[in-house]
This record gives structure tokens, C-alpha cells and sequence, in this order.
């Protein structure tokens, strides 16, 4: 399955296309979502967080955990390549 980055994936399995990246297999699974790790041709492997549950307080919470790691720029924590 293909899909644009921003739409949800019923149910995502390894080989999935999600914008740039391939998802290769799922790494973790939350309350509100999956971790999966993801590959682009030419460039390191990534994790993707997918979530399952789109209600608002849910994606309030995701938005507000990408803007504090996106300013957290502190060694050791994963940095934040996008998220729609």
C-alpha cells in the first residue's frame, strides 16, 4: 500500500509506502499509535510514529511532543526529520 505522508494506514505492514520511506517493521506499539522503523533508498533508517487513535486529544498530545522535540536539541534524543 502507498500512501501520502499525513493519511492514516489502517493497518500498516512491513513494505508499506508512507511519503519517502518504506516501513520495514513495527518497533512498538503505545496508546496512541505504532513506532515502526523505516527505510528511504540512499539514506539511514528512521522511526515513524503512526497513530492508530486520531481523536484530538491524542493528536494535541503528538503535536505538543513534536514541538518539544523539535526544541529539545539535546545529545541523545531523536530528532524530528517531519511530521504532518
Amino acid at each position: 500500500m502507498s500512501a501520502p505522508v499525513g493519511i492514516i494506514l489502517p493497518q500498516p505492514k512491513s513494505g508499506d509506502q508512507l511519503g519517502p520511506w518504506t516501513l520495514v517493521g513495527r518497533v512498538g506499539r503505545g496508546g496512541n499509535g505504532e513506532v515502526w522503523k523505516a527505510s528511504q533508498t540512499g539514506k539511514d533508517d528512521v522511526a515513524i510514529k503512526l497513530m492508530s487513535k486520531p481523536k484530538a486529544v491524542a493528536y494535541h498530545r503528538f503535536r505538543d511532543e513534536v514541538k518539544v522535540m523539535t526544541e529539545c536539541g539535546v545529545a541523545g534524543v531523536v530528532p524530528i526529520l517531519a511530521s504532518h
